[in-house]
């Protein structure tokens, strides 16, 4: 059984997956909103929506490297009797969303891709939504304030602030690691 050191640091090698993935999730934001200004009918946005569904699943790769070391951590903090569960059925979500998403990105000639996307991104916020939340309980848990408030931030379903607040979890968790947690 691993101590809640051992722990902490694996939650917190997995948020630096995190904070690449809002990154990358802020530029297909950007993209999007670029594509949706765009006619549909112009020649060449295909090419916008081939460029986009290529950093979504580059993004989609990173995010599944994070996402397994964070719902290890938060998993193995709820064997040690921490009410961390919602950040862990996030963890569960956003990992559906990913799926949904790059299955939505394979099928979108079908068109039954597109409601797949859609479907990948309500998960996805939702699943940020509780992760975000569960790192708020490990700061609750801990009496650390940056990692409370990066949890607060990484909940809010906006990439900016997701991205920000995964920075603030990645330095809170280090306070609680440093200080010698339990």
């Amino acid at each position: 059984m691993q101590n809640e050191k051992e722990i902490l640091e694996k939650l917190r090698e997995g948020v630096v997956f995190l904070i690449i993935t809002s990154f990358l999730l802020g530029v297909l934001g950007v993209l999007f909103l670029y594509i949706v200004s765009e006619s549909v009918f112009k020649p060449g946005i295909l090419g916008y929506v081939l460029g986009l569904s290529l950093i979504e699943i580059i993004g989609g790769i990173i995010g599944v490297r994070g996402l397994t070391k964070t719902k290890a951590g938060f998993k193995a903090l709820m064997e040690l009797g921490k009410d961390v569960r919602r950040g862990y059925v996030g963890v569960n979500l956003y990992l559906t969303s990913i799926v949904l998403s790059v299955l939505g990105v394979f099928l979108l000639p079908v068109l039954i891709g597109v409601p797949l996307m859609f479907l990948g991104v309500l998960f996805v916020v939702l699943g940020n939504l509780f992760v975000g939340l569960g790192f708020y309980k490990v700061g609750e848990i801990y009496g650390e304030e940056k990692l409370m408030t990066g949890g607060f931030l990484a909940a809010i379903p906006f990439p900016v602030l997701s991205f920000v607040g995964y920075i603030l979890v990645y330095i809170g968790l280090g306070k609680v690691v440093g200080n010698g947690a339990p």
